[in-house]
């Protein structure tokens, strides 16, 4: 047995008969989610320079490590206006990827994967994105923690655990992507 929300938003039995759908109704909503995820993106690309993300510094990986410390994850490091500019950064991230999910998983029951290309490559993007502002959240202080890189295994000024508490549900979207290699 299935619900849906009635006009009044109250819950109401549908039977299970109701609840099937044909391509078509596969492909309009699939339409919609590309349409929604062309519009995420025009939002991500109309924002002020100072809203945006702007690179500080990157982490190289080391060859001899087989397990790597969070602050140690290769790639770019983004600095933010303030937390709460980095935190809804990550929030849009993750709505994009659960959008982008749903698009790949229309396109595999319609039989049209090859159309997902473009979508997974952007969404290895926003994980990058998404990874590349946990430093940001971790730390006290960003430039220091940059200088400390060459010496240091860890963060010896981690920041409030608020912003821990920030990445929670990004990273924990971002983990759960079918489409994502595993070592990211």
């Amino acid at each position: 047995m299935a619900y849906r929300l009635g006009p009044k938003s109250d819950l109401m039995k549908v039977n299970k008969s109701e609840t099937s759908f044909d391509s078509k109704d596969l492909n309009v909503l699939k339409t919609e989610s590309i349409a929604l995820d062309r519009r995420f993106a025009n939002w991500q690309d109309s924002r002020f320079r100072e809203f945006k993300p702007t690179v500080t510094g990157h982490v190289i990986r080391s060859h001899h490590e087989s397990e790597i410390a969070v602050r140690y994850w290769p790639g770019k490091v983004d600095t933010y206006f303030d937390l709460y500019v980095a935190d809804v950064w990550n929030i849009f991230r993750a709505a994009r990827l659960l959008l982008i999910a749903l698009i790949t998983k229309l396109s595999d029951t319609l039989g049209d994967s090859d159309s997902c290309v473009d979508h997974i490559y952007t969404a290895n993007r926003i994980i990058k994105d998404m990874v590349a502002s946990v430093l940001y959240h971790l730390a006290d202080n960003l430039q220091v923690s940059l200088s400390e890189l060459p010496t240091s295994t860890e963060i010896t000024k981690p920041g409030r655990s608020f912003g821990g508490l920030l990445l929670i549900h990004p990273l924990y979207v971002a983990s759960k992507m079918p489409f994502l290699p595993e070592k990211m």
